[in-house]
């Protein structure tokens, strides 16, 4: 199973010197994202410095909390690796939760690379008032203005929802509510007013559980922001091991950011067996780093040595995006630090 999701934890050791090489020392008024944060490895050392660097400087501790909250975060598309990671942050975090009336840890079952923030005029066209989204239950039609506008859905929308269809609320009445709250106005109202009936139908046939919140953690990435600092281990995937539907749909990256550099058959094949690590470290690059944001991943060392399969990747281009640089590499081979990789 671990092969298959291309999941290997890091060691605190080596997460230290990921950190350490980024240059990150814990200061709150920078940001930091891991967007394959795994069990949290990454972030709660990221907390335990913010915190030592906060206590230093004098900081409060209600500050120290707001700012740790607002300024690191953690994306995964495992559930039970989010669910270990949001344990981990919060032991991580210790008594400051008691200087928080409400605490929302943020860290997000979601996607890092099918939510781009950079294609968000592509997903939310001139004239679309919802965005589908796929699950094992059926398609849901986001409000587009839940997501676009403040991103609303995250922070407000989803769990009145959620409360409203557990009270059985009729969807007029619910509209009214959400209306109250400034969550739907003008031309937008249809669109919300399926979203809810979609919610309720699913609530009244004993699916519903936690939908709401579940497509709120499906948008994170695209309301994010840009972070200073982005780190951590990504998925190593063959190209090969992707699913069909996986590949089909990141497909239009890979050759956006120029990583199929080979033709015909052998691109077919996936040009050499790349991994899925550098496309999704081109994707963290694109979608959450400010211009002179810094990145430090933990990669396979053949996006650096291999003919076929890594040329494309060490164009270090984005494209229309820009370019990037690359500071420092390194070569982990004798450490050996993951079982049967390199």
């Amino acid at each position: 199973m671990r092969h298959n999701l291309g999941e290997y934890y890091t060691p605190d050791w080596l997460a230290e010197l990921v950190l350490s090489e980024a240059g990150y020392k814990g200061d709150l008024q920078s940001r930091l994202l891991d967007p394959a944060c795994g069990s949290g490895t990454f972030l709660v050392l990221a907390i335990l410095k913010a915190k030592r660097l906060a206590e230093k400087e004098g900081m409060s501790r209600l500050q120290t909390a707001k700012s740790i909250l607002a300024n690191i975060w953690g994306f995964d598309l495992n559930p039970l690796a989010v669910i270990a990671a949001r344990t981990n942050y919060l032991f991580a975090l210790g008594e400051l939760v008691d200087y928080q009336a409400t605490v929302e840890i943020p860290v997000y079952l979601a996607d890092s690379v099918l939510w781009p923030r950079e294609s968000a005029r592509t997903l939310f066209g001139a004239g679309e008032d919802a965005v589908r989204v796929n699950t094992s239950v059926g398609p849901f039609h986001v409000p587009a203005i839940w997501v676009m506008q403040g991103g609303f859905l995250m922070k407000e929308a989803a769990p009145l929802v959620e409360d409203m269809t557990k009270a059985n609320y009729a969807p007029p009445e619910a509209l009214e509510q959400l209306r109250k709250k400034g969550l739907v106005f003008g031309p937008h109202e249809d669109a919300v007013l399926a979203f809810y009936t979609e919610i309720l139908k699913l609530e009244q046939e004993g699916k519903n559980g936690i939908w709401a919140r579940l497509l709120k953690n499906s948008f994170a990435p695209l309301i994010a922001g840009n972070f200073d600092f982005v780190v951590g281990n990504p998925p190593w995937v063959r190209w090969g091991y992707l699913s069909r539907e996986y590949r089909e749909a990141t497909l239009a990256l890979w050759e956006k950011y120029g990583l199929f550099s080979l033709k015909g058959h052998a691109a077919r094949l996936g040009g050499g067996e790349k991994d899925f690590s550098m496309l999704f470290t081109y994707a963290a690059i694109d979608y959450y780093l400010p211009k002179k944001g810094v990145l430090a991943f933990l990669i396979t060392q053949e996006v650096f040595k291999s003919k076929g399969a890594g040329e494309g990747f060490r164009r270090f281009c984005l494209g229309p995006g820009g370019d990037f640089r690359v500071i420092k590499a390194h070569d982990l081979v004798t450490v050996q630090p993951f079982e049967g990789a390199v």
